[in-house]
């Protein structure tokens, strides 16, 4: 038994490959360099703490939590009051620093989609509205057609 990582790629497809050719040696010295590197980025730290199970939890950085709670202790005083308030503050918050939208965003979509995302204003005003007109019952095809109307061009996302 090895960490649960190991034991991870132990069982997965790429295992099972590699055992059915003959290359477990190969693979096995692949996700040793693996795990060197990820050491290296990720040191050990003596003290695991909440914002470390939320981002090991989450695929987000302890960074991005910790940023995120303190915005929260910031509005702590005057907290938004409802579900909508509480979107448009945390996609103002999401938008107001680039590097939060791609702590999120960045493995996930290539950078023109990004550009267009942020042009159309998704994460500063429509995708809360979007999300309001969702928790009210609107069809999905409303939905979809929501961000048309600041839209570039059809096909230009």
């Amino acid at each position: 038994e090895g960490t649960p990582a190991q034991n991870f790629f132990n069982s997965s497809f790429a295992a099972r490959i590699a055992a059915r050719e003959g290359k477990e040696a190969v693979l096995q010295q692949k996700l040793q360099i693996v795990y060197q590197r990820r050491a290296q980025a990720n040191p050990q730290s003596s003290e695991v703490t909440w914002i470390h199970d939320i981002a090991f939890r989450t695929g987000l950085s302890a960074g991005f939590i910790e940023s995120l709670h303190l915005g929260l202790i910031e509005i702590l005083r005057d907290p938004p009051k409802g579900t909508k308030e509480w979107i448009e503050w945390f996609f103002g918050w999401l938008a107001a620093d680039k590097n939060r939208l791609d702590a999120i965003l960045d493995h996930r979509l290539s950078d023109r989609i990004k550009e267009n995302m942020v042009k159309m204003g998704l994460f500063g005003t429509e995708l809360p509205k979007i999300i309001q007109a969702w928790m009210d019952g609107y069809p999905l095809t409303t939905l979809n057609v929501l961000p048309a109307r600041r839209s570039l061009r059809p096909g230009e996302m």
